[in-house]
């Protein structure tokens, strides 16, 4: 009995322990996605708001979003380091012109096969591959911005490595000092157990005797 106690306390710590540290994991998982997204997004809105063209870095311009003018993103080689392309469609969703000079992993077929999915997901934001895009509609036509997130995407992978490493470790310890330290925690259940098992058994030879010294008074014996 003591020991089936013991297995079920273990159990049910490392289970307590898996949800727990399962749900920080997953809380890590959407909110390094959402900084990614947001950090991508305001590149995005800086670059459609300047007509598809990094602009150069100026706080003192009030046109540039002001989460851009006091985060770490927009800075003044920022635009010497982002990796991006525009295109501008017609009111047919044709493709016009294209600014590539930010990037030159990318050919205008790729430019065409990215637009084209653009197109069929119909939202003003998302990715595609590697690149976060945002959907602009204006008065000559349409502006799609890519930005490329790789490294965003890297970085935000690292983290979420370290914080699994960091979580499976301390679970791993947790676990090792639970099984160890399950003995002790067991220790007064079990001492109250054999105490009650010793209680019952001598009440049972008490019984037993007074029965006999009875049944032997009466003469049944």
């Amino acid at each position: 009995m003591i020991g089936s106690l013991r297995k079920k306390f273990i159990s049910i710590s490392i289970v307590s322990i898996l949800v727990v540290f399962s749900g920080i994991f997953f809380f890590l998982l959407i909110f390094t996605r959402m900084q990614t997204n947001r950090s991508l997004d305001l590149l995005t809105d800086t670059i459609s708001s300047n007509d598809g063209i990094f602009p150069r870095f100026d706080p003192s311009k009030h046109h540039l979003p002001i989460q851009l003018l006091y985060s770490d993103i927009m800075a003044e080689e920022t635009r010497f380091s982002t990796r991006f392309f525009s295109v501008w469609l017609d009111d047919q969703q044709e493709i016009i012109d294209i600014n590539m000079d930010a990037v030159s992993t990318i050919t205008e077929q790729d430019v065409e096969g990215y637009i084209e999915k653009v197109l069929k997901k119909d939202t003003e934001r998302g990715w595609i591959s590697d690149y976060r895009y945002k959907v602009t509609d204006t008065e000559n036509g349409t502006t799609v911005v890519f930005v490329n997130g790789i490294i965003y995407k890297n970085m935000a992978n690292r983290l979420l490595f370290t914080a699994l490493f960091v979580l499976f470790g301390s679970a791993a310890l947790i676990v090792i000092l639970t099984i160890v330290v399950s003995k002790w925690a067991v220790r007064p259940v079990a001492e109250s157990y054999e105490k009650q098992r010793q209680f019952i058994t001598d009440a049972n030879h008490e019984l037993k005797d007074a029965t006999y010294v009875n049944s032997f008074e009466f003469g049944y014996c």
